[in-house]
């Protein structure tokens, strides 16, 4: 019995254990939302060069950061950065901020063993003494288990990519923008470092050509960063 009691508990175990890997698993992955908005009468297809524009008075270290991010994915693509007549301008807008939500908690019926009852009776009839046991079989059957739960907090990471035709720059003074990167995701990092480099590629594949790609899209993390990064 002893030996059947620890085989259903190591059962139960094993279960909760894959459930609860199964969903850091699923949390591993970025689910993102990009979206890209280009000037079809603009000369996208003949930018070469370009050159990158800090405008981040507050943490500009972050921003430095980031657009270096920027630059070597754009170099991966074969465009070429100088800050000599170049085509287009990069400007980068981002946010990240905290917020809310309510996670039901998760019920899940698992088999388990319930052990059998003894009994134990005596007793005297007509001078004579008795005494016995009754034992009731254990079963199998399936108990509810619930995990989670509970308030969480999670955060919004928006990066909003913006290509800026130079030359009307240079002649006009007009900053005409004739691309843009819009993507945004949610997860438990504050840190937008840790998936930029995921929603930078993914915005900037739909570079110079909108892509073909799903406005939803997911990337996993377990697979390392993107190749232009290492």
């Amino acid at each position: 019995m002893k030996k059947i009691l620890n085989s259903s508990t190591s059962y139960v175990f094993r279960m909760v254990t894959v459930i609860c890997m199964g969903f850091m698993i699923g949390c591993a992955g970025i689910h993102m939302n990009v979206k890209s908005y280009s000037d079809p009468e603009s000369g996208l297809a003949n930018y070469r060069k370009f050159v990158i524009v800090p405008t981040d008075k507050e943490n500009p270290l972050l921003e430095t950061e980031l657009l270096y991010m920027i630059k070597k994915k754009l170099a991966s693509k074969g465009f070429e950065f100088t800050e000599e007549n170049p085509d287009f301008v990069v400007t980068l807008d981002y946010y990240v901020g905290p917020f809310q939500y309510y996670e039901a908690p998760t019920t899940l019926y698992i088999p388990q063993y319930t052990v059998g009852e003894s009994t134990s009776y005596s007793g005297t009839v007509d001078d004579a003494y008795y005494n016995g046991s009754s034992y009731t079989s254990g079963k199998w059957e399936s108990k509810p288990i619930t995990y989670g739960g509970g308030s969480r907090t999670s955060y919004y990471r928006k990066m909003i990519i913006s290509i800026v035709d130079a030359e009307v720059l240079r002649t006009t003074g007009e900053i005409e923008v004739v691309w843009r990167g819009d993507v945004d995701s949610s997860g438990s990092s504050s840190d937008i470092r840790k998936v930029a480099p995921f929603l930078i590629d993914e915005a900037l594949n739909d570079f110079p050509v909108g892509a073909s790609a799903p406005t939803k899209r997911v990337r996993s993390m377990d697979s390392g960063l993107p190749k232009w990064m290492k």
